[in-house]
């Protein structure tokens, strides 16, 4: 499946992003709507979108910043990525989508698109988020997990940002502790769609400053604050071998949540979705 190259629709924002939304799978089967992690693209997860593919007819964006989609001219990166963005760009893919099938479609997104979608103010028949990097207060007092937070923004602030291909960038990442989980074929196809051929080389599509902005942009209890007033069902679901205090808990989210649950992905950590992508379609089986 390569969806890393034309987008099914590209949808303009009032603030001038244009965003990438993909259309996969069956035309008659219920709409359902899938959003990557930050720094990711539609076009890595290739297995997990082939298996939704089979029964679902499964839309899929690029963030604003990310993959086929940029972000608006002029405007400064912290400002071009703030929440209240990000939600209205998941509201916009949903709208298209319903217009295109005539439902709203389900939600399903790993990490930082899940925020967006809570925030998003769309009737979703059911949410499934996978690790969504929701801060709780708790958290936040802890200066272990804000010095975590700064440090993290700032190793991605000198990530490379040109390579001389795929190959080089899948290199780079193999022998990394995060990526163990990961088979080879997957995280190749990964490295490939973190990137876009330009004349110089290999340039990764979300600008490293893209992504740190992203990272500040959760860095608050806002998302968490919200969830009592998210009324349609959610599941918040964690990997059995959490990568990372700030991201863990489910718990306090399902708790919060008006009609939450909290799962597990066995055999995971953060990137569950390209680690067992298998297990993950699974729990976004159509009910019955």
């Amino acid at each position: 499946m390569d969806t890393a190259t034309v987008a099914s629709l590209l949808l303009d924002t009032p603030d001038g992003a244009r965003l990438a939304l993909y259309r996969l799978g069956r035309r008659d089967a219920p709409p359902l709507l899938w959003g990557h992690a930050n720094g990711f693209a539609v076009g890595s997860y290739p297995a997990l979108l082939a298996d939704l593919a089979r029964d679902h007819d499964l839309w899929a964006w690029d963030a604003r910043g990310h993959g086929e989609s940029s972000l608006p001219e002029g405007l400064p990166v912290a400002e071009a990525v703030t929440l209240d963005r990000l939600a209205a760009d998941a509201r916009r893919v949903a709208e298209a989508v319903r217009d295109a099938t005539g439902a709203w479609p389900r939600g399903a997104a790993h990490s930082f698109s899940g925020l967006a979608m809570l925030l998003a103010a769309v009737p979703w028949p059911d949410l499934t988020l996978f690790e969504p990097p929701i801060m709780t207060p708790a958290l936040l007092e802890r200066p272990e997990i804000r010095e975590g937070m700064r440090q993290r923004v700032a190793a991605t602030l000198f990530r490379r940002r040109l390579w001389d291909g795929p190959a080089q960038l899948f290199a780079r990442l193999r022998p990394h502790p995060a990526y163990a989980l990961i088979d080879d074929a997957a995280l190749l196809t990964h490295a490939t769609a973190q990137l876009r051929a330009e004349a110089a080389g290999w340039r990764l599509r979300c600008a490293p400053e893209t992504e740190a902005a992203i990272y500040q942009a959760v860095g608050n209890a806002t998302v968490f604050e919200s969830l009592p007033g998210v009324t349609v069902p959610c599941r918040f679901v964690a990997s059995d071998t959490e990568a990372g205090d700030w991201l863990r808990g489910v718990q306090p989210l399902a708790a919060a949540a008006c009609h939450g649950q909290a799962l597990v992905l066995p055999r995971t950590t953060h990137f569950l979705p390209l680690e067992n992508p298998a297990g993950a379609a699974a729990l976004l089986r159509p009910p019955g």
